[in-house]
């Protein structure tokens, strides 16, 4: 008997998170907006179109209720932020569930705040902006959102000027460790100490930057992507490191996107042209070498995924999900995958023709709850953002926290 292919599009309950004048997202892929007990989901809103925003164009921070997505209830609202990073809203896991993190300005300059949802108090302010905040809710890591716009359009914020716009590669500047009881501050990696491990012809005259910032889910180690420009050629490598620092690790030269799968171990995302297969994924063993390629074909031997995407792990480590960018039909396609058991399920395609440059164009992202019951994404199918969440329910059993 023929062997059929587990690949298909599985029917799941999907809401809409719409609004009729503004455009409604997240951001990027390794923050879920979804709270502990799955009840409330983060968002922001904007009036303005499909352009960048200026150095004054506000961003309304708020959340829907999952069973109410008529009703947005507006929070706070910021000048720091940007169409694929937002302004890294988070749920602040100190709190008992009442609390977000997200950057602002905070006397004039790009900082950060923590504010209670219900009562909009500002419960503490930081003087730097943070881009992640370790589970636990002791340390926060931030870096120049300045720098990365000037480098990399369209994932900083363009209401500063970068300071260090006349360094390529800065012994002053780089990545930032908060310690978020007092607020005290400590470079923890300059970008010129960070150059100088392993370094390659194609960094020599470059310009540097640090990007994507993520804590495994102890707080004991943490991960993050150096990037560089030489002219119009960009390259990446991404490594991992101790809480404080120590015991850094060179995890990949290639990957583009990453992700913790548990612990001890990471997903990558490799994507090359001269692959012939297109796409790559990894899982890496964190302070090893060791790699293994995740099968991303079906049982009949077709390609799943053969553009990029943003890998998210289910927290019973046998499932991720990840998306793709468009393909030559202008499609985005949403894929869960079991690659264990050759499962992979295409929960969606969604059709995006917009003609719109990369620094505001709008990838899906997807966003796994605490549990891995659902599944958010951000998606501007229908000519302006929106945010869906899919009930993972009837394909994968939730995790019991």
């Amino acid at each position: 008997m023929k062997q059929i292919p587990n690949y298909r599009i599985a029917p799941l309950p999907i809401q809409t998170f719409t609004h009729s004048k503004n455009q409604v997202f997240f951001g990027y892929a390794d923050l879920s907006p979804i709270n502990r007990e799955e009840s409330l989901l983060l968002a922001t809103h904007t009036p303005l179109g499909n352009e960048l925003p200026t150095a004054n164009t506000p961003l309304q921070i708020g959340y829907y209720r999952l069973d109410t997505p008529e009703a947005f209830n507006v929070v706070g609202e910021t000048l720091s932020w940007s169409w694929h990073q937002g302004c890294r809203l988070q749920w602040y896991p100190q709190s008992s569930g009442d609390c977000i993190l997200y950057n602002t300005l905070v006397d004039g300059k790009n900082g950060c705040v923590i504010q209670n949802i219900h009562t909009k108090e500002i419960v503490k302010t930081f003087h730097r902006s943070l881009y992640a905040v370790t589970p636990d809710g002791k340390w926060g890591f931030g870096l120049n959102f300045s720098r990365l716009q000037r480098i990399r359009p369209g994932y900083g914020y363009l209401n500063m000027p970068d300071a260090s716009q006349h360094e390529g590669c800065p012994e002053n500047e780089g990545l930032w460790r908060v310690n978020m009881e007092t607020g005290e501050e400590r470079l923890l990696f300059s970008l010129q100490e960070i150059a100088a491990l392993e370094p390659l012809k194609t960094m020599e005259g470059a310009d540097h930057y640090f990007h994507i910032i993520l804590s495994n889910p102890s707080s004991s180690r943490f991960i993050f992507v150096h990037g560089w420009f030489q002219g119009k050629s960009k390259a990446t490598r991404i490594f991992t490191a101790n809480i404080d620092g120590s015991d850094i690790h060179l995890v990949n030269g290639n990957a583009s996107h990453c992700n913790w799968n548990g612990d001890d171990e990471v997903i990558l995302a490799e994507y090359s042209k001269h692959h012939r297969d297109g796409a790559y994924y990894f899982l890496s063993k964190d302070r090893t070498r060791i790699a293994n390629k995740v099968d991303i074909t079906t049982i009949d031997g077709s390609l799943v995924a053969d553009e990029n995407g943003h890998p998210c792990c289910h927290p019973d480590g046998q499932h991720f999900v990840t998306d793709t960018y468009w393909d030559t039909y202008d499609d985005q396609h949403l894929l869960l995958c079991n690659p264990s058991e050759k499962n992979f399920f295409k929960l969606g395609s969604f059709h995006t023709p917009l003609q719109i440059p990369e620094q505001i164009a709008c990838d899906l992202h997807p966003r796994l709850s605490p549990t891995g019951r659902y599944l958010c994404i951000d998606t501007a199918h229908s000519g302006k953002r929106e945010m869906m969440v899919f009930d993972l329910q009837p394909l994968v059993e939730p995790i019991k926290l």
